[in-house]
């Protein structure tokens, strides 16, 4: 439906629904209308389950997830921040 909607007006919705993400997060608020902009249209409602995993050790993590209810599970491996005094 969205998509239907002239890009000036698509972008003042998306801007509507979506502004609160860019008032909350430090990184964005000195970013460009047309930076947020652009990351706005690339967002997308995502629903996971309880033992269902973003990213796993080794992966490339190309996508940015915000985390707007729910907790999230941080596994850290601290031989990979060790290092040999060597």
């Amino acid at each position: 439906m969205l998509q239907k909607l002239p890009i000036y007006l698509r972008e003042q919705v998306l801007a509507k629904t979506h502004g609160e993400v860019f008032k909350k997060i430090k990184f964005f608020r000195d970013k460009s209308r047309e930076f947020n902009s652009a990351v706005v249209h690339g967002l997308k409602p995502m629903n996971l389950g309880e033992s269902e995993l973003i990213y796993q050790h080794g992966d490339v993590c190309n996508e940015i997830y915000f985390i707007h209810t729910g907790k999230v599970k941080l596994f850290v491996d601290l031989h990979d921040f060790i290092t040999d005094p060597e």
